[in-house]
């Protein structure tokens, strides 16, 4: 289980609510840090919200759920 856990995420300004959950409002920037997350790396393709959770299940070594959309970002993990 992760000792220390950070997912950092933060709308840009003047995007708007998430209302309208276009590519626009859903990509942010994202940043996580944990025991098993690689150091160093950039995320290539869009981040988005959907991202989170799935992310904090697998550091967690939790199922994600399959009602969930979104997946863990490629590459993150050693």
């Amino acid at each position: 289980m992760a000792k220390a856990l950070f997912i950092g995420r933060s709308r840009r300004l003047g995007q708007g609510d998430h209302v309208d959950p276009t590519d626009e409002v859903m990509t942010i920037p994202y940043m996580a840090y944990a025991p098993g997350i690689r150091r160093g790396i950039r995320i290539e393709s869009p981040a988005r919200v959907l991202y989170t959770a799935p992310t904090i299940a697998r550091l967690l070594d939790l199922p994600p759920l399959d009602s969930w959309i979104g997946c863990t970002p490629e590459g993150i993990f050693c």
